[in-house]
């Protein structure tokens, strides 16, 4: 073939996209070796029901990042005048991704193709600008500007380590992409709280509504992409290896009711790896190698003080439908607050078990609100109340509307009695070590609770970003009174079952 010919082969493959992104760039493997990006099954299935508004629930792995860089360069070359937004949720990460993948790839290029479009500019502060007016900028958040294509990557661990750095990403970053422009926000899960889970949810809902022919997506609703450990072919394990693996009876219902809820067939092989790889990674396993989304969030997450015992109450069963008892008297467990946040707890004690079958919060209320709020569930449901649990500062005034009257008075005046005092921990540890111990015992009513589990799983430690790490003390975020209003019962009861008279008192709040 002629020289002629080759350059004429070349313009015509030039033409195609799915021809460019299989054979133009150069991308370093796992291994650190040099080799020809070629779309994975993953990344071909993305690439082809890609929406405007995408947003993708991973497990590790998958390379939805290093497609993106790629994509991102490929449009920045071929469409004159293209900005490339790609956010990373570290500096470190930011810094990889452009010289990694964007430089790496683009310096490696044939050198026909880099004439299409030359460098003007290489800020290695992660700004590269190319002579046909298009740039690719990469960095932990964007603000100002348009841009055509936008991909935010690990967004999970943003919204739970840097949440000021989220809220940027959201307000700003967000809001540059241009109408018609295309979005893609990818993590792994990392706890049910913050701005992609929140995302998720309602792009999950939005996505079963679809699948059943009940809604259409518009251009501005997200399209759901979940990507579990099966969808990598390097998750398996050989015939003879897969031989040698023991899948206990628990394990094999387990991926079998896996088979059947996301319509995915195991193979001998993927099923011996999965679990191989449960019992190296553990509590872990859900967050880093999910097999459904709801799944991937209710894995345990480092630095949140439950996240371990949630995981572990979602996995046993023990978030479910709890029935209020009739003949149970109903127990009620606060933390105060006027400014903040103030929780109730509302539990039952049948046999061994704690239940716990509602929840509720509200903030800038005096305590009349909270009275009239546990009335009227009384009044609703049926049920006797038995003790109220507070914490030590029941006794000081600050929440009152009555003189020299202190918390406890103007409750006990309003009917919430008998009132038991908590007393006061001097280390937050033994009380969050108490609430760890008692978990086994306890049961929540998915709906009731729902918020209330919200709160004990965004309980998390401070993360400090100069050291990279966790301290040991929680987080100033609504979540605190929802956890301290739980600690009150770990630390505070410890009551054998009672049952309800007979004949209740149904005028007004007292038992006794």
């Amino acid at each position: 073939m002629t020289d002629l010919a080759e350059q004429d082969a070349l313009d015509r493959n030039l033409t195609s996209r799915e021809w460019r992104l299989s054979n133009l760039y150069w991308i370093q493997d796992e291994k650190g070796k040099k080799v020809i990006f070629t779309p994975n099954t993953v990344q071909r299935q993305f690439d082809r029901f890609m929406w405007w508004l995408n947003i993708v629930l991973k497990s590790r792995q998958h390379g939805i990042t290093t497609f993106a860089c790629i994509r991102g360069l490929d449009m920045a070359i071929f469409k004159a005048g293209s900005r490339i937004g790609i956010v990373a949720h570290t500096r470190e990460d930011a810094g990889k991704f452009f010289r990694d993948k964007v430089l790496y790839a683009y310096d490696r290029l044939d050198p026909y193709v880099k004439s299409l479009a030359g460098i003007v500019r290489r800020d290695m502060n992660g700004t590269l600008e190319l002579d046909n007016g298009s740039i690719i900028e990469v960095s932990v958040s964007h603000r100002g500007g348009t841009f055509q294509y936008l991909h935010i990557s690990e967004y999970g661990p943003m919204c739970a380590l840097y949440p000021q750095r989220a809220a940027e990403v959201k307000a700003g970053a967000l809001n540059t992409v241009h109408e018609g422009g295309i979005v893609t926000v990818e993590s792994t899960a990392y706890g049910r709280e913050g701005d992609f889970f929140d995302r998720s949810q309602r792009a999950m809902k939005l996505d079963q509504m679809v699948t059943a022919g009940k809604s259409e997506l518009t251009r501005m609703d997200y399209r759901f992409f979940f990507f579990a450990w099966y969808h990598d072919p390097k998750n398996t394990l050989s015939a003879h290896d897969a031989r040698l693996v023991t899948i206990t009876a628990k394990m094999k219902e387990y991926l079998d009711g896996i088979e059947e809820r996301m319509d995915v067939t195991l193979t001998p092989g993927q099923r011996a790896w999965y679990t191989k790889k449960d019992e190296d990674q553990g509590d872990k396993m859900n967050q880093e190698h999910p097999s459904t989304p709801e799944e991937a969030f209710a894995a345990s997450r480092e630095g949140s003080y439950y996240s371990k015992e949630l995981s572990k109450t979602r996995k046993e069963g023990r978030v479910c439908n709890v029935p209020i008892v009739p003949s149970v008297l109903v127990n009620t467990f606060w933390d105060l607050g006027r400014n903040d946040a103030n929780a109730i707890w509302l539990h039952q004690r049948v046999g061994i078990e704690n239940r716990f079958i509602g929840y509720y919060e509200n903030s800038g209320r005096d305590l009349s609100h909270y009275a009239k709020w546990l009335l009227d569930y009384k009044n609703e449901h049926d049920i006797v109340f038995g003790e109220h649990y507070l914490p030590h500062d029941v006794e000081v005034t600050e929440l009152c509307q009555v003189d020299d009257k202190s918390r406890q008075d103007v409750l006990e005046d309003l009917g919430v009695k008998p009132i038991i005092k908590v007393p006061r921990i001097e280390v937050l540890a033994e009380g969050i070590d108490a609430v760890r111990r008692v978990f086994p015992t306890c049961w929540f009513d998915t709906e009731a609770c729902e918020l209330g589990l919200k709160r004990l799983e965004q309980y998390q430690k401070k993360w400090n970003t100069q050291v990279q790490s966790y301290q040991d003390s929680p987080v100033k975020n609504d979540a605190r009174n929802g956890a301290d209003a739980f600690r009150q019962f770990a630390q505070g009861y410890d009551e054998p079952i009672r049952i309800k008279p007979k004949r209740a008192n149904r005028r007004g709040w007292k038992t006794s």
